[in-house]
């Protein structure tokens, strides 16, 4: 290639003279920078591609991350509701001493809890190689930074909380009640029954548990699987672009489209005693009562709208122009207004 702009240069400077060698020479140049730059941006490219495979098998470890963390609180969450159950009856107190000779579940209420194990490897891992990361990955990576740095954050720390009481408690027993090693040993004698159904400082020991476990985990654990499922549904349409990445998550969310839900906007009223506002902002939906703050709801189908920090369902009937808030204690119609 030299050789061959060195003949260039020679021939052209007997024919063109001077003048024209200089044209020439400029040629050149441009043809040398110009076989430079398409040299650095191929291999920018391809350096691009590497990172971005890289980038891809960290955001399926994330994936992989956040799928064990939904089955870990999914299967909490079960517990938790099978002991909201249990607590919201001995509170309306319906449990009787024989309750609690038939099913340990009563006996055992407060001395045992469960734990979510955060996986969280794959973001340390997209902390650590953040160059492998455009900035098209900017929404996605605060979005998980606030999911671990928050939602997980406050389940771990409720925790923390939760697992110090029932210790506190049970070493509380252990000390002021001669029964406590017999249950220990997966007995119950009849003077833990008497006490546990009989005691007023018993049930105070349900309700502060309750206000940990439920009031507090409980509700955390809904609000942060919605925002796990959002984040998976996200990562899903950067690995698998040309799949469905609702697919997995029937029931927890579908697509939102505001357009679809701009007619249900409006506020709404329980018998004229209290309203409510559903209202779009920017990519969501938020509900509230008239004068308290706004919560963001989630469409679980065309016509469900899910609030899960208070765990209430939002169901439209369009046809009559109601809004039905069911929850656990019962089902609540809101009229639209005009």
């Amino acid at each position: 290639m030299a050789k061959l702009f060195r003949k260039g240069r020679f021939q052209f400077f007997q024919t063109k003279g001077f003048g024209g060698y200089l044209v020439y020479v400029v040629l050149e140049m441009v043809l040398v920078v110009a076989g430079i730059l398409i040299a650095l941006e191929i291999n920018n490219r391809n350096e691009q591609a590497k990172n971005d495979e890289k980038a891809l098998a960290i955001l399926a470890e994330v994936r992989r991350d956040l799928r064990a963390n939904l089955q870990e609180m999914k299967g909490v969450a079960y517990l938790l509701n099978q002991k909201d159950s249990l607590i919201r009856r001995i509170m309306m107190d319906s449990v009787r001493a024989e309750d609690y000779r038939r099913d340990f579940n009563y006996a055992g209420l407060i001395m045992t809890y469960a734990r979510v194990q955060v996986q969280r490897n794959g973001l340390q891992n997209m902390n650590r190689h953040g160059d492998y990361f455009s900035q098209g990955y900017d929404t996605l990576y605060s979005d998980l930074e606030e999911l671990y740095g928050e939602d997980y954050a406050a389940i771990e720390s409720m925790q923390e909380r939760l697992e110090d009481y029932v210790i506190h408690r049970l070493e509380a027993w252990a000390e002021e009640k001669e029964w406590f090693y017999q249950i220990a040993r997966g007995r119950l004698p009849e003077e833990a029954v008497l006490y546990m159904a009989e005691s007023p400082y018993y049930r105070n020991s349900v309700e502060i548990y309750r206000t940990y476990a439920i009031n507090n985990m409980y509700a955390t654990l809904r609000m942060a699987r919605m925002k796990t499922v959002r984040n998976l549904i996200e990562i899903s349409k950067r690995l698998e672009p040309e799949g469905d990445p609702y697919a997995d998550y029937v029931g927890y969310l579908i697509p939102f489209k505001a357009p679809q839900w701009t007619a249900d906007t409006g506020r709404y009223t329980l018998r004229g005693l209290q309203d409510f506002r559903l209202r779009l902002e920017g990519n969501s939906l938020r509900f509230a009562a008239i004068g308290q703050p706004s919560f963001e709801v989630y469409p679980q189908n065309d016509s469900t709208l899910y609030f899960p920090t208070a765990d209430i369902h939002l169901i439209l009937n369009r046809d009559q122009g109601t809004l039905s808030l069911k929850q656990r204690e019962g089902v609540q119609v809101l009229s639209k207004m005009k």
